[in-house]
């Protein structure tokens, strides 16, 4: 079958990214919640890769959801002595 299909399936990749475990999860969204202080509160972490991992927070003063994104600290570092 030269038209991609597997067993009347298209073949499809999967990508897997490396999920910390909940522990080291937990500690960094507490870590965060402490560096943003009470003016954010965070309510989730939407997604991440490589280079970062976004989160949603609520603004407490405006009472609006925001996007919190984090860089990797050796991203962060190296960007910072450029």
């Amino acid at each position: 079958m030269g038209n991609g299909l597997l067993s009347g399936r298209r073949a499809r990749k999967t990508y897997r990214r490396a999920v910390p475990p909940a522990s080291a999860a937990m500690e960094f969204r507490e870590q965060l919640q402490d560096s943003l202080g009470d003016a954010y509160i965070i309510e989730r972490e939407l997604g991440g890769g490589g280079m970062s991992r976004v989160f949603l927070a609520e603004e407490r003063d405006l009472g609006r959801n925001v996007v919190v994104k984090v860089l990797v600290v050796t991203i962060a570092s190296s960007a910072a002595l450029a």
